[in-house]
């Protein structure tokens, strides 16, 4: 149980499945009805918007967005990441960056790693928020150790960027002797 609730108290629908199942049932723990629906409702409404959205259709996506949104607004990670998603792409709703952000940073805020990783994507290329370098790579190094591998990606770009700029910078500060600049 202590696996599973650590994966459900961090997003992962599987774990939250199981918690659920476990508390129904009563295995390995006291059966718990409340418990065992905290766990089952969002799950369920997520799952709900993620088949209507992967269906074709205008209706279906509007009903996609019901089914994130009512997840999103009981807290489940997943489910405000997939409305940051839909807003992102303008899916069902006008695309609207501001709210991506506030969606990813909702589902960030709880240790989700794709959203920790959008949010520092937002911040880094100034969508829906200022340009914030430092807020960027703050959300990279969080999503990069949960294992998220875009993140790690763009912590090292943003290394090499940084010291390449130094260097440059300094390149520009000293000119060198030989009238040749040093390139990163």
């Amino acid at each position: 149980m202590d696996w599973y609730s650590k994966a459900a108290d961090q997003g992962d629908t599987v774990g939250q499945l199981r918690v659920e199942y476990l508390y129904d049932l009563g295995l390995g723990v006291a059966k718990d009805y409340f418990k065992a629906i905290k766990w089952y409702h969002p799950v369920a409404q997520n799952h709900i918007g993620v088949l209507h959205r992967n269906s074709n259709g205008a209706p279906k996506i509007m009903l996609a967005v019901e089914w994130f949104l009512k997840a999103a607004n009981q807290g489940y990670a997943n489910s405000q990441c997939g409305v940051g998603d839909l807003f992102e792409h303008g899916y069902g709703v006008p695309q609207d960056f501001p709210q991506v952000l506030k969606w990813y940073l909702k589902a960030a805020d709880q240790g989700l790693a794709h959203a920790r990783f959008s949010v520092g994507y937002f911040y880094g290329n100034g969508h829906g928020a200022r340009q914030d370098y430092s807020q960027a790579v703050n959300w990279y190094l969080k999503a990069a150790s949960q294992g998220h591998t875009r993140a790690q990606y763009n912590i090292d770009n943003a290394l090499v960027w940084s010291r390449c700029t130094r260097e440059l910078y300094q390149g520009f500060r000293m000119a060198p002797q030989d009238g040749q600049q040093k390139i990163c």
